[in-house]
């Protein structure tokens, strides 16, 4: 019984352990491997396993899906920029077999945690399940918005300037977006 009782107490002791160090591995030093198949897509790879982009073609997806194993894609953009396009993502999407969700990052005045935690709700149980999946928006600026949103509402990780730097290095550029995004994380 008391070796059962050690062995309980050593595996809730690792599980505890591989939780901190998963979360510690979000908060420093974060690399993303930049990627492309072509001249006129690039995106981001974390780990394999999660990827971001700006808007993706069809072809696009179906290079994601045969060459990164991508399965499912989170577009952050706003229905209202589908009308600037000439395709539709969605049906692009489900034409290859992928699982296909539209969750608005922000609502054009401020990130809202309504909006971060329907992103998290969809990332989280597909990426639980190894499902690599793809986050995009038109250039890749939500994208690495999102990341940091991500590491604060997922991981626990308050540190504003850290977060800052996950955004940036996952492709947050436009200065307006990092002021909201600043805003968002020091609430």
């Amino acid at each position: 019984m008391k070796l059962i009782s050690q062995m309980i107490i050593a595996f809730f002791a690792l599980s505890i352990i591989t939780s901190c160090a998963h979360m510690k591995d979000h908060s420093n030093k974060v690399t993303f491997q930049e990627k492309s198949f072509n001249k006129n897509f690039q995106y981001r790879s974390y780990k394999g396993k999660v990827f971001m982009s700006g808007q993706p073609t069809a072809s696009n997806l179906k290079e994601l899906k045969e060459k990164e194993g991508v399965t499912v894609v989170i577009n952050l953009r706003n229905k209202t920029e589908f009308k600037k396009l000439s395709y539709n993502p969605n049906n692009d999407a489900e034409k290859l077999g992928l699982k296909y969700y539209n969750l608005p990052f922000f609502n054009n005045k401020e990130i809202t945690q309504e909006n971060i935690n329907a992103i998290e709700a969809v990332f989280m149980t597909h990426h639980k399940k190894g499902e690599k999946v793809l986050v995009n928006c038109s250039s890749g600026n939500r994208v690495g918005a999102w990341f940091a949103a991500h590491v604060k509402t997922t991981h626990k990780d308050n540190n504003v300037n850290k977060l800052m730097t996950l955004a940036k290095g996952a492709g947050l550029k436009s200065t307006g977006l990092e002021n909201k995004l600043e805003a968002y994380l020091k609430k």
